[in-house]
């Protein structure tokens, strides 16, 4: 009696949660449910639109600081008290490019992670995560080479599910991949390259995140053969501030860019395969502006003039003078030399009908945020 007992009480709870999961089926294909069970709309763009759609895959190096999802109102990340002024460089190119670049409209996109692996599990695909940003950017914090075509917040798929509303209108547009820092930049795995930048286990290492970007060309170029990819390689975080009493010798550093090298000499490869991909140095790009370590490993950066109102040092603090923001993300005047960098790259390697951005531009966008920063 007992047991008919038990076993009755279990049917009971079976059915239960059947028609709760059935209810949250059911109204996540109707407009009853919150909008974060269900699919992000897409506003197709006119025919005579003739902005570059511009994507951008990757981390938090691109994800936008605008995010008032992510950080809110108050917060200390990205910017501090400096948050209103301080752009990530999707944002800095979509304000100073607005009439010939489209990065999508701002707005909250996606879902929250936990809604998103419910829905999975009933096969519904969901974008995740939810953020504030422009509707092209997939690219979030903490990603990892991995989350660019696997995983609850695969990136790839996701475009190319946006791709497929406008496929003719995405012939002339670029895809900026742009990740690679949050699994080979870490202190340990610095410290792995200075040891031995040959080492089996680095390399497979280094070989597994290059596979990653690999594939995800492989899916956007099998269906879009004439979208631009622009690769971008991966940066040095032995110049990071807080790990500059780190290797403090010429071969450590020299072992670090040699381990990098591969990551690199990968990207490059794929751009050299293909004329509709290029590659961007972000460690030469690095170099170029603020400088590098000495000969000893010893810091021996240099200031970035910005017009005769701003001096940059790279340093981390929120306030424009530094480099880096306190949380560690390029700071405003990193973003806003990055984005015309970017630009420049579009228009000469790609051939988009891209206008760089001047030098007068970026003094003059970068003492326009300095300003709005002191109001």
């Amino acid at each position: 009696m007992r047991l008919a007992r038990k076993k009755a009480k279990r049917r009971r709870l079976v059915v239960a949660l059947g028609l709760i999961l059935s209810s949250i089926l059911i109204l996540a294909v109707t407009d009853v449910m919150p909008a974060i069970f269900l699919a992000d709309s897409v506003r197709l763009r006119a025919a005579d639109d003739q902005r570059i759609p511009v994507a951008a895959l990757g981390d938090s190096d691109s994800h936008g600081f605008q995010d008032k999802l992510c950080w809110p109102p108050g917060s200390k990340h990205r910017g501090g008290a400096y948050r209103d002024t301080t752009l990530q460089w999707t944002e800095v190119l979509a304000q100073l490019r607005p009439d010939q670049v489209d990065l999508g409209d701002r707005g909250i996109w996606g879902t929250r992670r936990r809604v998103a692996g419910i829905l999975a599990f009933f096969g519904i695909d969901r974008r995740a995560p939810r953020k504030q940003d422009h509707q092209y950017n997939f690219a979030f914090g903490a990603a990892h080479c991995h989350d660019l075509a696997t995983g609850l917040f695969r990136q790839v798929p996701r475009l190319l599910d946006l791709m497929r509303h406008q496929p003719g209108r995405w012939r002339n547009g670029v895809v900026i991949l742009r990740i690679g820092i949050v699994n080979l930049g870490g202190a340990s795995e610095l410290s792995e390259m200075a040891q031995d930048p040959t080492a089996v286990a680095l390399t497979e290492k280094i070989r597994a995140c290059t596979a990653h970007i690999e594939q995800a060309v492989a899916e956007i170029r099998e269906q879009h053969a004439e979208t631009r990819v622009l690769l971008v390689g991966i940066l040095n975080n032995a110049d990071f501030p807080p790990l500059l009493e780190k290797w403090r010798s010429s071969q450590e550093i020299a072992n670090i860019d040699l381990a990098l090298d591969q990551f690199d000499g990968s990207l490059r490869q794929l751009a050299e395969r293909d004329p509709r991909i290029a590659f961007f140095d972000d460690r030469e790009w690095f170099r170029t502006r603020w400088g590098a370590r000495g000969p000893d490993g010893m810091p021996a950066y240099r200031q970035v003039a910005i017009g005769n109102a701003l001096q940059v040092t790279h340093s981390m603090g929120d306030a424009p003078t530094n480099s880096i923001l306190a949380d560690g993300h390029a700071g405003m005047v990193w973003n806003i030399l990055w984005a015309q960098s970017v630009s420049a790259a579009l228009s000469g390697e790609l051939g988009l009908p891209i206008e760089p951005i001047g030098d007068l531009e970026v003094q003059q966008f970068a003492a326009s945020q300095l300003a709005a920063a002191h109001r």
